[in-house]
């Protein structure tokens, strides 16, 4: 009795003493940073950089602009009248390419016939114009949830995550679009084919992806996606290859039963992260610049649930350490970028949410 008592009195000795030098080391991380609002925006989804002094921005409601960091001030907004917003639904992710000289805003949204599209603006002269929707995942929901819609440029076509819609049997059906990550070339026709799957399916088995990036410096593909009640997940993303849910998952169902396997299967790709419980992830990039050391060779992660930034540490290419800042500084963390004059722009996804800069104080 007296053993079991000692050990009991250890184990919370140590999770105290390990939660003090976790917030230690955020807090000392925290000091070294200055975090300042750019611009106001309400409940904002997506971004992605025109350039050094131009950036896109999505709001959930229906809007895309181009703020200008140079003016401190949006330079072009425009309202897509065919978005339908309820829950998590609304205007999602915005991407911008350059191509034969031409340059592209692309956006996914939900829309008035509940089917998740993407949509193509021509950009001139900071201006948008002659949009065109170039897919449909040909599959309508009404319940609101789990869109993924992330979307990144890789390798001359567009990568796309689908949330499974909020039915889970969807992800392991390779004959639909939901649950999936898809490849598109940038006229949106599928330019991957597997046999047995639908055109333009890379991968299968996701449940609600809302980070996608493309690491050049590995040439690798990573994904991160909700899991249930616990089972967030960080993936390298192969095509062909099948991430799991629900048949392998490390969550539970949110009245805490079982779901599928929670431990490696043959035939499923493992994560290379999880976070148990879920710290419900949005955004990530990969921070390489020189200007804030302490970010240095590290992936960025932003928190919804916890309403923080997550800093993970990296060693051989892979995710070793992770430690949570910003908590409550700003609210829900959707997306993170990194700016190449050395700084980290966040949108906070709040009703009274907005553009954030975080650099070196």
């Amino acid at each position: 009795m007296h053993q079991i008592k000692f050990t009991t009195l250890l184990i919370v000795f140590l999770q105290i003493f390990i939660s003090l030098d976790f917030a230690n080391a955020s807090s000392k991380l925290e000091n070294n940073l200055r975090l300042s609002k750019l611009i106001d925006l309400e409940n904002p989804w997506g971004m992605d950089l025109i350039d050094s002094d131009n950036i896109l921005i999505t709001e959930k409601k229906g809007t895309l602009s181009i703020y200008n960091f140079l003016n401190k001030k949006i330079i072009e907004k425009i309202y897509f009248k065919d978005v339908f917003l309820k829950r998590q639904g609304g205007l999602l992710d915005v991407l911008y390419i350059k191509h034969n000289k031409q340059q592209f805003a692309y956006t996914c949204y939900q829309d008035q016939k509940t089917d998740l599209v993407i949509a193509r603006h021509e950009i001139k002269n900071n201006k948008f114009f002659n949009k065109k929707i170039i897919f449909n995942s040909e599959h309508r929901s009404n319940n609101g949830v789990h869109f993924g819609c992330r979307m990144i440029n890789y390798k001359g076509s567009i990568l796309i995550s689908l949330g499974d819609r909020g039915d889970r049997n969807n992800s392991q059906n390779p004959k639909n679009y939901p649950g999936t990550i898809l490849k598109l070339n940038y006229q949106g026709i599928p330019d991957v084919n597997f046999e047995n799957w639908k055109s333009g399916i890379f991968s299968i088995g996701h449940r609600n992806p809302q980070g996608l990036m493309y690491l050049k410096e590995f040439d690798e593909v990573w994904s991160h996606e909700h899991g249930p009640k616990g089972g967030d997940e960080i993936n390298i993303i192969k095509k062909n290859k099948n991430y799991g849910w629900p048949i392998v998952t490390y969550g539970k169902e949110y009245w805490g039963g079982k779901i599928g396997f929670n431990r490696p299967v043959e035939g499923y790709e493992e994560p290379i992260w999880k976070w148990i419980p879920s710290i419900a992830p949005s955004g990530i990039t990969y921070y390489n610049e020189n200007s804030i050391k302490s970010f240095k060779n590290k992936i960025l992660v932003g928190s919804l649930k916890f309403r923080s930034l997550y800093v993970i540490e990296l060693k051989n290419k892979r995710p070793i350490s992770e430690i949570g800042i910003l908590k409550n500084k700003i609210g829900r963390i959707r997306d993170v970028l990194t700016h190449p004059n050395g700084y980290v722009l966040l949108i906070s996804d709040e009703k009274n949410g907005g553009l954030f800069k975080l650099e070196k104080n």
